[in-house]
């Protein structure tokens, strides 16, 4: 394949990491969005060593959350309110 323009940009420092998933939870056969401020790729150890650092949300996918409903679970995890859109 014929590369026909490359992208650059500005280099910026990660100040911080977060995981954020969606996966089945076998045991209550639905989906679970996964969220954790300890991201990376190694959430299966965050798992292992602070299982409370994960929130997890179950939903079913004919009522999928709502933005509010997701707005407020992602709260949770930065306290002051909507610091996480900074």
């Amino acid at each position: 394949k014929i590369v026909r323009s490359v992208l650059f940009t500005i280099d910026k420092s990660i100040r911080e990491e977060y995981y954020l998933g969606i996966t089945v939870d076998r045991s209550r056969r639905c989906p679970a969005i996964l969220f954790s401020k300890q991201g990376g790729v190694d959430i299966e150890e965050v798992a292992e060593h602070d299982p409370q650092a994960i929130l997890k949300s179950h939903f079913m996918p004919e009522a999928p959350p709502s933005i509010e409903a997701l707005t407020d679970f992602f709260k949770k995890s930065f306290p002051g309110g909507d610091s996480a859109a900074q």
